[in-house]
């Protein structure tokens, strides 16, 4: 934690605390110890994080305390709070701005959930949250950028954007997702945050295609592989591909298929497409059932209805399917 209280009730920042002096946590009202050194962050911590109520304070890392002291800095103290204390939902975001916009650097790996709890937490009061991760923690080779689970539930969906933090290089980015090439896989355009105002654009705009993809026969190849060396007859792709009589290395082109909508889930293109003909072709589907082969992505659900995205999802699927289809039988 970078700032506490004093014995007068005044908040104070770890880098301007004086020594000798006793400091408390703004929540649970434990002492806490300074810690400031030659090499080291200016911070103060709790002899036990187990002392603090719901542990709504965490051991952090070095680099967690420079990003956030990074942040401030970017925004100032006469635009943002840091590490404000919300009661009604006991979280603690990292910075907060007046405008009722939340900052929270995750650089360590947490569980999607809890990504989707906390934004919840904040949408309950009508606040928003923007996550921020190490820009070195995610692949992006050229415009090309590959996410990792946890990384997918980071963005922010409503702009789709990623924002990331280069802390040794003191830059803030929005990674702006241009188009969907596949499973987590997106291109992108980089942009340099540098004020609020800024910040508040890409939260509010969005440079997503509406067009669609088809996989190419490399990826499609590679999916397949990747199923096989599961080495198990029930791996659910090659199962719905032996049931609709379809050879593993001749997937037909409606079945290869990237939404934009793609990127609000977790199953591969090439499975939720097979698995919804399979449910059609015996007579089996139903809007519930879909949405389980979908597999939505926690976090995107704190902004889009399930079942509405399911229908459009649906409508979509088919009306694409339909013209490729028509094509491919002129041919």
């Amino acid at each position: 934690m970078i700032q506490a209280m004093n014995s007068n009730g005044e908040i104070v920042q770890a880098q301007f605390a004086e020594r000798n002096t006793d400091y408390y946590c703004p929540v649970c009202q434990q002492k806490v110890v300074l810690r400031r050194g030659a090499m080291k962050i200016p911070h103060f911590s709790h002899r036990s994080t187990h002392d603090c109520f719901s542990n709504v304070y965490r051991k952090e890392l070095l680099s967690h305390l420079q990003g956030k002291y990074m942040l401030y800095g970017m925004f100032g103290a006469h635009h943002a709070s840091l590490e404000y204390f919300i009661s009604e939902i006991e979280q603690i975001p990292d910075i907060l701005l007046k405008e009722g916009v939340a900052l929270e650097l995750q650089l360590s790996v947490i569980p999607a959930h809890i990504i989707a709890s906390r934004t919840a937490g904040y949408q309950s009061l009508d606040m928003k949250v923007c996550w921020i991760t190490d820009y070195h923690s995610v692949k992006l080779e050229g415009d090309i950028l590959t996410l990792n689970y946890f990384q997918q539930s980071l963005i922010y969906y409503p702009s789709h954007t990623l924002f990331v933090l280069d802390i040794a290089g003191e830059t803030f980015y929005a990674l702006k997702i241009q188009q969907v090439v596949g499973r987590f896989k997106y291109k992108v355009q980089r942009f340099t945050v540098e004020s609020k105002e800024v910040l508040f654009y890409h939260m509010t705009h969005s440079l997503l295609q509406s067009e669609h993809r088809v996989m190419n026969d490399r990826d499609v190849q590679q999916y397949v592989r990747n199923c096989i060396a599961k080495r198990s007859v029930l791996e659910p792709t090659l199962s719905a591909l032996y049931q609709l009589n379809i050879r593993k290395d001749d997937i037909p082109l409606q079945y290869r298929i990237i939404l934009p909508e793609q990127m609000l889930l977790n199953a591969h293109p090439i499975y939720w497409q097979l698995e919804l003909q399979r449910m059609v072709s015996h007579d089996a589907f139903t809007l519930e059932a879909f949405n389980s082969v979908l597999n939505i992505h926690p976090a995107a659900k704190c902004y889009r209805h399930e079942l509405s995205l399911c229908t459009h999802i649906l409508q979509e699927y088919y009306r694409i399917s339909k013209q490729i289809r028509a094509i491919s039988a002129k041919k």
